[in-house]
């Protein structure tokens, strides 16, 4: 039976882990839900300034 070769250290990974892309989702899914009632405000202060004119 061959023995696998080990992976040297300082190899270069490709790809994600599952915990790193968690994190990733976790983090851009707190930044959409504190920036979309701002954006509404915006789309809603926008909509009023045009039917004044």
């Amino acid at each position: 039976m061959e023995a696998r070769p080990k992976a040297t250290p300082g190899r270069f990974q490709r790809g994600l882990t599952l915990l790193e892309l968690l994190v990733t989702l976790s983090i851009a899914a707190i930044l959409v839900t504190l920036g979309v009632p701002g954006f509404q405000d915006l789309i809603r202060n926008n909509r009023a300034a045009t039917q004044q004119r």
